[in-house]
Formats: C-alpha cells, sequence, structure tokens
C-alpha cells in the first residue's frame, strides 16, 4: 500500500491475482481484508476486479463482495459501464485456461487474466509441451516456445478482426509488463486492439511489486481508439 502510487481516474480495473501465493498462510485472509479496504478507498467513479488463478477460493470472493459490494467483482459475460461495453474472463481453474466463451464483436474493453498467445506473454518458464501453448506453438515449428499465452483467446479475437476489443487488459505473465498495437510477431496477423499486460510483480515467481500502475484513456465513440 505505501509503494504503490495510483492515479485519480474513472475506472479502475484490476486483473486478478490478488490472493498471495500461499494462501495457506494464515495470514492470506487478512492480507486480502487490507487489499480489499485499501482498494475501495481509491478514488474512482467505477472499479472492477476478474479473478486470477490465485484467487479462487471461497472466502477471496465473499471478502471482495462484503467490502466492495456486489457489482465490482465480474463474472464471466458482458456489462456496461461508464458508456462503454465491456467483456470479463475472469480465470477458471475448471477450464484449465482451455477455450473460451466467444468475445462478441464490437465491445471496448475486453478483461482477461490471462494473455492471447504471442502477445505479452514470453515467460522465463517456457511452455510445456502437453499444454494448450505448448501444442499450438509445435503445430508451427516453435520448440520450448517462451509464449505461454492462451491460443483459444488469440483465435477468438483474429476471428473478430476489425471488431476486435479496442483495449485487452490482462496479467498472468509477470515478464510481458507492457503495452503493445501492431503485427503479431510469429503470426503475421494485425487487430486494432490496444493490448496492455499490466501485471505488477517482478519477474519469475511473485515476490514483490515492481511495476506501476498503467494509465489509458478508452473515448466513449467507438470510432476511436484507446491510447
Amino acid at each position: 500500500e505505501g509503494m504503490l502510487h495510483v492515479p485519480k481516474g474513472d475506472l479502475l480495473v484490476h486483473c486478478g491475482d490478488i490472493m498471495p501465493g500461499k494462501v495457506w498462510k494464515s495470514s492470506a485472509k487478512e492480507q486480502l481484508e487490507d487489499f480489499a479496504l485499501w482498494f475501495k478507498s481509491l478514488q474512482f467513479k467505477r472499479k472492477l476486479i476478474i479473478s486470477g488463478n490465485h484467487d479462487e477460493r471461497s472466502f477471496f470472493q465473499k471478502v471482495i463482495r462484503d467490502t466492495l459490494g456486489d457489482k465490482v467483482l465480474l463474472k464471466e459475460g458482458e456489462t456496461t459501464c461508464l458508456g462503454l461495453n465491456i467483456y470479463s474472463l475472469p480465470y477458471s481453474n475448471s477450464r484449465g485456461g482451455f477455450g473460451y466463451t466467444p468475445v462478441p464483436p464490437g465491445v471496448d474493453i475486453l478483461l482477461s487474466h490471462e494473455p492471447p498467445w504471442g502477445i505479452l506473454d514470453e515467460s522465463l518458464f517456457p511452455a510445456r509441451d502437453w499444454s494448450e501453448a505448448g501444442k499450438f506453438a509445435r503445430e508451427r515449428g516453435l520448440e520450448r516456445s517462451p509464449h505461454i499465452g492462451s491460443p483459444s483467446l488469440w483465435r477468438q479475437l483474429e476471428r473478430l478482426g476489425d471488431q476486435a476489443p479496442r483495449l485487452h487488459v490482462f496479467g498472468h505473465i509477470h515478464e510481458g509488463h507492457g503495452s503493445f498495437r501492431g503485427v503479431h510477431e510469429e503470426l503475421g496477423s494485425e487487430l486494432p486492439t490496444l493490448f496492455v499486460n499490466a501485471a505488477m510483480a517482478n519477474s519469475g515467481r511473485a515476490q514483490w511489486l515492481e511495476q506501476g500502475c498503467m494509465v489509458m484513456d478508452v473515448p466513449v465513440a467507438r470510432a476511436e481508439p484507446a491510447v
């Protein structure tokens, strides 16, 4: 809390992995409650959270909802917020990172925990051969690929073409922090989307916050790009 400066704005989003890595520690619930109270204190018109792979605990949902209200923690699906059409894809262990419900055309902001394959998803730990990302890379002649994002999610976005979201915010891969718009380095496709990996933790296994908040501007007018 003392180390992180959060500038004021209209909409604040968090793309998951709020829970500390070692959730069995007795301090985990305490830390989560501290986070929720701090998050509540921030000056924004609206706040949205989706869960990450460390957040699938019953008390995570209870603490967030009890402290921040029912409208903050998003389930998978579509919502409207401040005149923007937002689609959320929280992480799901039951899905295991494989497959997503179709992202509809014309979304302004897409929130997911995982990145799409090949976009700000290079990890210190290469994709395992049996994983979806590993199989996808091998089909394209890439061995020991550092890309561990979701192929299913990339295919969804690629199919949307010019109707892909204007802004896609995610995290999960700490080493991928940053933003990107342009031609996909591995696949050659190009979308109008501004991709933002807002992960804040150090590279490798999370132990501390290394990055600050990222600020984007998404005009309500659909014809204008996110910046």
